[in-house]
């Protein structure tokens, strides 16, 4: 083979040689330029603490990590642990950002997961794009339960199947009277309530509605005397009061009560309507697993306060005694764009700890301040710990960034920098500083917008460092209309005149 007419031949060896030892040096050198790059090069810049920005493969690695069993797909290879799904999400960014995107991605994860959850939709879109469901009895179409009296097709709250004891009507009647400007016409509009919605359940069990309740807070003062002294003697002495007094209280609970009056008029009559039980709902007893809550822009601080009322009903009925969680599934809570909305009370206990209970919270936010006002801050602060997995989507500079960043915390560097030495050379010395994780700008100029790819965000909440992902767009083909004006709202043509006789 090597050799030629009895003599080496010196180019074939040449030849066998080359193709042979020279993938082997090139290798060589590529393994030590590595070896040298990773182990023996001093690094000129060095993280002693706090955290790091990584990318979606880290986010992944993180994840993986902690999966047990099951897990929540998110998006990709990006799932949320049982644990961590638990813990609810907290979503922070301007409108635009790509918020209600992210959001979606669970919804999605969470029907296909067969989990329960009440959905808040401030805009008609939730609704026309909320996945199906598996089909039931009273949703043939597998499209869930909306509430929204402003909408033809919404299903009709039936209050009195949720007040169902003495104590539920007491409870009822804090969520409609809110005064808290004045003590003494809070309570004293409470205990009126009471006696009201009292006598609704004892004359009426079961089947009176929101008219029934209008109504009655119209009956005048002796009637009310009366109710009272029949049926909740101890809200007597809010009644029997001078004057002055009296109508100061019925002006606080007129003002209050006001905020229903849209659920009366759409429900007065419930007679071939859909009806939709909180205390069913959470029993898992037949209805759909989501209901969305319609807000009407065009009733938009009714919307806020009844809205409100229903989440606080649900939010303590997951810590009631008689609250059956079936194996293995939640129930969600999605409230984006929570700060548009009146006070929930409860919401506090159900963010921290409603995990325990299988409900776990999902809150999307543009301002922290529009919180803070109403829930104060020490709250906020809770909620901040309490829920695990937080996303930032791009945020325009201001107090909410800045906010933000201070949130974030700081990264410890120690850098190695090149500056003149006193005999016209250069020397290096390292130099340690800290640095945000993320500055308020960069929320703005790298958390944006990729037309017809997605939006990038940073994910917290694994560990000491963050991570700036794409979410990719999800499907926004509309599934089903997202608003259908209701019979009641149309406006019916001025009646034509009638013709005068001819003389």
């Amino acid at each position: 083979m090597f050799s030629l007419n009895g003599y080496a031949n010196m180019r074939k060896i040449t030849s066998y040689q080359s193709i042979t030892f020279a993938p082997l040096l090139t290798g060589l050198t590529v393994f030590s330029v590595g070896f040298w790059q990773r182990w023996l090069r001093q690094k000129e810049r060095i993280i002693l603490a706090g955290p790091t920005v990584s990318d979606f493969k880290g986010l992944v690695a993180a994840s993986k990590a902690e999966l047990g069993n099951g897990g929540l797909p998110m998006y990709g290879e990006w799932s949320l642990g049982d644990r961590r799904a638990l813990n609810g999400m907290i979503v922070f960014g301007a409108q635009g950002s790509g918020k209600t995107n992210l959001l979606r991605h669970l919804l999605q994860s969470v029907t296909d997961a067969g989990d329960r959850k009440i959905v808040y939709g401030y805009k008609s879109h939730v609704y026309a794009l909320m996945p199906c469901e598996l089909a039931t009895a009273q949703d043939t179409g597998g499209e869930g339960a909306l509430i929204n009296p402003a909408d033809k097709r919404s299903w009709a709250w039936d209050i009195s199947s949720d007040c169902r004891t003495r104590a539920d009507c007491i409870n009822l009647a804090k969520h409609l009277i809110k005064n808290p400007e004045y003590e003494y016409f809070e309570k004293a509009g409470q205990g009126v309530a009471a006696v009201v919605i009292i006598m609704l359940h004892t004359l009426k069990p079961g089947v009176w509605t929101w008219r029934d309740l209008f109504d009655a807070f119209t009956a005048p003062k002796e009637q009310l005397a009366e109710w009272a002294s029949e049926y909740h003697p101890t809200s007597l002495i809010y009644i029997e009061v001078d004057d002055r007094q009296w109508n100061s209280t019925r002006t606080g609970i007129q003002n209050a009560i006001n905020n229903f009056e849209l659920l009366a008029i759409a429900w007065g009559d419930q007679k071939g309507k859909k009806l939709f039980s909180i205390h069913r709902f959470m029993q898992g007893t037949g209805l759909p697993k989501t209901v969305v809550l319609g807000h009407s822009g065009r009733f938009d601080e009714l919307s806020g306060s009844w809205i409100a009322a229903f989440f606080t009903i649900a939010a303590k009925s997951v810590f009631h005694e008689n609250f059956k969680q079936p194996d293995g599934q939640r129930t969600w809570f999605f409230l984006d764009e929570f700060a548009r909305l009146a006070k929930i009370d409860g919401i506090e206990e159900l963010v921290s700890a409603g995990r325990e209970r299988g409900a776990p919270v999902v809150l999307g936010l543009q301002d922290f301040h529009a919180v803070e006002k109403v829930y104060g801050p020490e709250a906020f602060k809770t909620w901040m710990s309490s829920i695990q997995t937080k996303v930032i989507c791009r945020t325009e500079p201001g107090e909410t960034a800045s906010w933000l960043m201070r949130i974030l915390g700081s990264t410890r560097i120690k850098e190695l920098r090149t500056k003149p030495s006193q005999n016209g050379g250069t020397t290096r010395e390292w130099h340690e500083y800290e640095d945000n994780a993320l500055r308020d700008s960069e929320m703005s100029s790298e958390l944006f917008l990729v037309e017809n790819v997605g939006t990038w965000v940073v994910v917290l909440g694994y560990g000491r460092d963050m991570y700036r992902v794409l979410v990719p767009f999800v499907d926004r083909t509309e599934l089903r209309e997202g608003y259908v004006e209701a019979e009641w709202i149309k406006e019916k043509p001025a009646p034509k005149p009638i013709p005068e006789a001819a003389e």
